[in-house]
């Protein structure tokens, strides 16, 4: 039935392929993917589309009203897709730094009325350069004084949003651990749902993160930790 909603029919997860055009909010759209084919693609469509591995539909039902949802990291548009299928009126905005991406993120942002900013978000304002490993999905920022990729500090990122999100994904690769240092960023932020690597930090845990979450005022939804060194968390304010 969720797949159902995205126009994809399939029986089996080894049969699910990305086609070109999915529904969205009842209206077939063409999208473009850097590999429709991939195993690796259909994986990352089926969890974050399907299986809704970032609590989009708990939130949904938690939250009194969804007007603002901020993707950081957004690759190629799968988070942004997902949110779009659940909140048809909220606006989306998007950062991504790989420039690589930008013939692909913008295409898709485009048909979902969501905005794309092509910057890292970082504490404060930057230069950084990126690392890309084995895929674009594992590509890292590093601060470089010399670097040619902005990074945006995340109270502008709030301020762009008009001051209070009510949905900010992340996924970015390890850089997620300076947005959770200062408290006062968070004040308006009103849900997370976030992935966390603690091979990027070996000295935290996924306690830490939750205690964090904790702190700004937020309750854990969601707490799935995954091997290889990360895990996913949503938490939400519910007051």
């Amino acid at each position: 039935m969720k797949s159902a909603k995205y126009g994809i029919f399939y029986f089996r997860d080894k049969e699910l392929f990305v086609p070109e055009c999915l529904r969205i909010n009842g209206k077939s759209k063409r999208f473009k993917f850097m590999d429709f084919s991939s195993a690796e693609m259909a994986f990352e469509f089926n969890e974050i589309c399907i299986n809704d591995c970032y609590h989009l539909t708990d939130l949904k039902k938690l939250l009194s009203e969804v007007r603002v949802i901020v993707d950081i990291g957004a690759n190629q548009g799968l988070f942004a897709i997902a949110a779009r299928q659940h909140f048809a009126h909220a606006s989306i905005t998007c950062y991504e730094p790989n420039k690589i991406l930008e013939s692909v993120l913008s295409h898709n942002a485009h048909l979902l009325n969501a905005k794309v900013y092509y910057e890292a978000v970082s504490l404060t304002d930057c230069k950084l350069r990126l690392n890309f490993g084995k895929s674009e999905l594992h590509t890292q920022t590093e601060y470089s004084e010399k670097g040619n990729i902005t990074g945006t500090a995340f109270s502008k990122l709030v301020q762009r949003a008009g001051g209070n999100i009510d949905i900010v994904k992340i996924d970015c690769e390890g850089a997620e651990w300076e947005l959770l240092e200062d408290t006062s960023l968070w004040r308006g932020v009103k849900s997370v749902t976030m992935e966390y690597h603690l091979w990027a930090n070996k000295s935290k845990t996924p306690e830490d993160v939750m205690n964090r979450l904790n702190e700004f005022g937020m309750k854990i939804i969601s707490d799935e930790r995954i091997s290889g060194g990360y895990g996913l968390i949503t938490a939400a304010r519910l007051n």
